[in-house]
Formats: C-alpha cells, sequence, structure tokens
C-alpha cells in the first residue's frame, strides 16, 4: 500500500466508488395532449380577444332596440315646378352652401 500511496499527487482528488450525483436534471418532454390543449387555448384566447375587440368597436357606434323612436328635425324639400330630374350634383350628407345648384331637370320636361 505504501507503494501506491506514494505515487499519488497531493494535488489529485480521491475519488470514492458511489457514483456522482448528477446535478442537470433530463429535459422532459411535454405530453402531446398538453401541447396541444395549450396551443388550442392560446389560439382561442387570440380568437375571441379579437371578436371581443371588434365587438366593442361596432357596439361603441351602433345602437339596436326594437322600441326605438327618433326625434329630428324635418325639413321638407317641394318642387316649385314639375319635370323630371336629369343630374344630382351633390352626395348624401353633403354640406351645400346657399345657391348652389342640386339639380339639374330635363328642359325638354320644363318647357311644356
Amino acid at each position: 500500500m505504501q507503494a501506491e500511496s506514494s505515487n499519488l499527487n497531493p494535488n489529485t482528488a480521491i475519488v470514492a466508488d458511489s457514483p456522482i450525483p448528477n446535478t442537470v436534471a433530463p429535459k422532459k418532454k411535454l405530453p402531446v395532449k398538453k401541447v396541444l390543449l395549450l396551443g388550442g387555448l392560446g389560439i382561442g384566447l387570440i380568437f375571441g380577444s379579437i371578436t371581443a375587440y371588434h365587438w366593442w368597436q361596432f357596439a361603441s357606434t351602433h345602437q339596436e332596440t326594437d322600441d326605438a323612436y327618433v326625434t329630428a328635425d324635418i325639413h321638407p324639400v317641394t318642387a316649385r315646378i314639375a319635370g323630371t330630374v336629369q343630374q344630382v350634383n351633390v352626395n348624401d350628407n353633403q354640406i351645400v352652401k346657399s345657391g348652389a345648384v342640386l339639380v339639374k331637370l330635363d328642359p325638354a320636361a320644363i318647357n311644356h
């Protein structure tokens, strides 16, 4: 035994016969069902969020009811002469100035 111990370097570590514990845990693989479930929940959450946002945008600008009454000012438009409209020079809800030509009537219908 003396011979063996004399060959040892004082800086050499002595290793015991017991196995060295592994400090790094082996990487566990997630089960396929769990991955599919989490992926489906994620996609559903994204889809639900987008749908809720679009509904909120629509609902914030539109009103809906079964028993609605509208209170508004009514401006009747009457013709001074009878005739057939040939051309309309304005769009819906367009702001117009006083004296602007709104429609052109068929001249053949006016002269009769």
